[in-house]
């Protein structure tokens, strides 16, 4: 473990860089309070900024979430829970009496882990209460199919360690592993009303805290020799199990895994609004953290990320400054695989959508011929997809588009449409497939054609 102590003499050479960061976001006005940066277990830098401190309590949003995939894993290694258990089972009292929703009462503690729950938004609102909230809210697609930002779930997994252990969140941490690194007593997460640990976005704890977490992470949960937490989950948390490609954010383009967010270069990282970040490499060995507060700055958090990876993260990899210098493609086709052991499963049938805002009314996936059809309320679409490549087709008389698409995972194909002339518009089409049932998501950008796909949508479709 670091010693906090004591920083690393700077090279010159990481001198520069950690400087140049620092101008960087000096320069775009983003309000850092504080940076920490460990390699190899030892500390090179720990900065804060104005009045705050690397020990003083700061909100960390939803890195809560991150703390709630401990918990959960460290009960799944006790035995007292199973990834795969229903969520409803834990919570019968909080049920309407009608019993969930077809939707709902299926939903796995790993479906709400990876963001593929059966909610679109945060369900707070729907009760009072915001554990019933998440069990009368009404479902708007099938889970297991596609991400969405569900910070109602990490909730839900925050009251279910609480309902198991009869201990807080962060008190059960404690005992497994946050005492023994050394976080710091005064830190604790915000209750609900009710109260309830908000692992949804809750967290307060301080920037060292945070390093100490994500150094443990880094290791696999191994400390000085033993093992706090269990290795096994802790690397399927940290690994990629949910496209993200219609994430706004570019840096939020890169999966997720139970609720890590991945990151450029293999990483992943603890993730909180406004630009707490905690991020670890294993192929640098190497921990990246820092406290904000971005949220006045439009695109504040995608400048904190580019800062870092155009001054600090090449001197630790060289090799990223040699990938700068070669040619790039600024109008890049949808990347994924080729193919995909399910789309014999799904491949050129027709899929009839239930009632929804889009007006879709079925749709064809054709991944053999490439070929991708529509139908709303109005017309029907023919769209040719080109793979790896974008291909060009009359949109309607008097319009031209291009088309691009693959399969970003297994069960999961995404189209991206572009269309140019005197209206510059595009949507992006995600199909999750999951047991005969669709959930279709939708993204659109400017005006007609697709002023229809503006807000994202999910459709539940069956199989004709």
């Amino acid at each position: 473990m670091a010693d906090w102590s004591n920083e690393e003499t700077m090279t010159p050479e990481f001198e520069r860089a950690f400087n140049s960061f620092l101008t960087t976001l000096s320069e775009q006005e983003i309000p850092l309070h504080g940076v920490t940066i460990i390699k190899d277990g030892k500390l090179l830098a720990e900065r804060c900024f104005g009045n705050f401190t690397p020990t003083r309590i700061h909100r960390m949003y939803s890195v809560a979430k991150s703390f709630a995939s401990l918990a959960i894993g460290c009960l799944a290694e006790e035995g007292k829970i199973g990834l795969d258990d229903k969520i409803c089972d834990y919570f019968p009292r909080l049920l309407p009496e009608s019993g969930p929703t077809v939707l709902l009462k299926d939903l796995t503690i790993r479906q709400m882990l990876t963001m593929q729950t059966c909610y679109s938004r945060s369900t707070y609102g729907a009760d009072e209460s915001r554990s019933r909230s998440y069990f009368v809210a009404k479902p708007d697609h099938m889970p297991g199919t596609v991400f969405y930002y569900d910070t109602s779930a990490s909730f839900i997994l925050g009251a279910l360690t609480e309902k198991l252990t009869g201990m807080k969140v962060l008190d059960y941490l404690r005992k497994r592993c946050l005492d023994e690194i050394g976080f710091s007593k005064e830190a604790y997460i915000i209750p609900d009303s009710e109260g309830v640990s908000d692992c949804g976005s809750g967290l307060m704890c301080s920037m060292r805290d945070m390093a100490k977490v994500a150094l443990l992470c880094l290791n696999n949960g191994k400390y000085e020799g033993k093992q706090l937490l269990p290795e096994d989950y802790l690397k399927e948390a940290f690994r990629k199990h949910t496209a993200t490609d219609l994430q706004d954010s570019v840096e939020e383009r890169h999966g997720y895994g139970y609720m890590f967010w991945k990151t450029r270069y293999n990483g992943f990282c603890m993730y909180g609004m406004g630009g707490q970040f905690a991020a670890c490499y294993p192929d640098q060995n190497l921990v990246f953290v820092t406290i904000a507060d971005t949220k006045e700055n439009v695109g504040g958090v995608q400048l904190l990320w580019r800062a870092f990876y155009d001054h600090l993260y090449p001197y630790f990899d060289p090799s990223v400054l040699e990938e700068k210098t070669k040619s790039a493609d600024c109008f890049v086709p949808v990347a994924g695989a080729a193919h995909s052991p399910f789309e014999e499963k799904i491949s050129g049938n027709r899929f009839i959508c239930g009632a929804n805002d889009a007006g879709i009314r079925f749709f064809t996936l054709d991944t053999i011929k490439n070929e991708f059809i529509f139908e709303n309320d109005t017309q029907q679409f023919i769209i040719p997809v080109g793979r790896n490549e974008w291909t060009e087709y009359d949109f309607n008389p008097t319009i031209r588009a291009v088309a691009s698409g693959n399969w970003i995972s297994e069960t999961n194909f995404a189209v991206r449409i572009y269309i140019y002339g005197e209206e510059l518009s595009h949507v992006f089409f995600e199909f999750g497939f999951h047991e005969g049932t669709t959930t279709l998501k939708m993204k659109a950008s400017g005006d007609a054609p697709f002023s229809r796909y503006k807000n994202k949508v999910a459709i539940a479709a069956k199989i004709e």
